[in-house]
């Protein structure tokens, strides 16, 4: 989907309607798309693009002239510099968590483009467990998974939004013997987890999300009724390949970055819904469209080997 093909807004809320994605902005008019997500692990990038119209099938249009400076607490940072294919970046500069950047563009035909957040602390992982799980007891055939069991205590007092995402490490030896990471997905329905529904389903904030098996890449979901409590999220795993060493991530998001990933899952699922409502993608980019946010993570890791 190129989503800077549509008109994006602070649309989001999850209620009984069915929704679809708005059309865009008049044709002729120019859109600068600004997106960039900043994480405490790796420097500053910003990606810049023209608005495509929704029925054009061609790639965005990179800028590559843009006009591009960070800013660290109201103070200039330094101008980012074009790396190709619409990137900008400032060499070695890696944001924190609890500071504030801001970026400022000025694009031909468009002046004053503007966006800034403040990455959240981790949200420290208290621990990871497994549990071993039966799931198919025939007579001559037992199927079993595993349970992961998340523990987490939410910090009083703030709003904090998250993400969990699980990667695995396995070995393989044919036809040669090297270790493969790789993005995991699994299965919950969770009631920690936030939901919406179109027509009469109902689903989790999720991505990439199998609505038959409920299984997923990753899950998004805020502490607006966890605010400073201690508290466990489950899922398990998928039965195939599962032998192996996992990484499990909680993500602390911006609000306007978790916005943007809510509406994301929600219009996907509502996409292929042709008695829907229109959606619209969030964007927090002033005088544009795009999303610029982040990302701090908490990790702890699990191993599973089952004969």
């Amino acid at each position: 989907m190129n989503w800077q093909s549509f008109i994006l807004s602070v649309l989001f809320v999850m209620t009984a309607c069915e929704k679809i994605i708005d059309y865009p902005v008049s044709p002729g008019e120019l859109n600068v798309v600004v997106n960039s997500i900043l994480n405490t692990d790796s420097t500053i990038s910003v990606n810049i693009s023209k608005s495509v119209g929704i029925l054009d099938t061609s790639s965005a249009p990179y800028i590559h002239n843009a006009s591009v400076n960070l800013y660290e607490n109201n103070e200039p940072a330094g101008s980012m510099k074009y790396q190709g294919n619409g990137f900008y970046a400032l060499d070695g500069f890696v944001p924190e968590a609890g500071i504030e950047y801001a970026v400022a563009v000025n694009a031909p035909g468009k002046d004053n483009i503007r966006a800034s957040c403040m990455i959240p602390e981790p949200v420290p992982i208290i621990s990871a467990d497994t549990i071993l799980r039966l799931i198919d007891n025939d007579v001559y055939y037992k199927s079993y998974t595993y349970d992961v069991i998340l523990t987490v205590r939410d910090p009083p007092g703030l709003s904090n939004f998250y993400e969990i995402i699980l990667f695995q490490k396995t070995l393989y030896t044919y036809p040669d013997t090297v270790y493969s990471i790789y993005s995991r997905r699994f299965c919950t329905d969770d009631p920690v987890f936030e939901y919406y529904r179109i027509n009469n389903d109902v689903y989790p904030l999720a991505l990439n999300l199998d609505t038959e098996m409920l299984n997923a890449s990753a899950v998004y979901f805020s502490d607006k009724l966890l605010d400073g409590k201690k508290f466990t999220v489950k899922f398990s795993l998928e039965q195939w390949n599962i032998n192996g060493m996992y990484y499990i991530y909680l993500r602390s998001l911006t609000k306007d970055y978790y916005l943007y990933l809510a509406s994301l899952a929600y219009y996907n699922q509502a996409s292929g819904n042709p008695f829907s409502e229109r959606v619209q993608l969030h964007s927090n980019i002033s005088n544009g469209l795009g999303i610029f946010g982040g990302y701090s993570s908490a990790a702890d890791s699990f191993y599973v080997g089952m004969q």
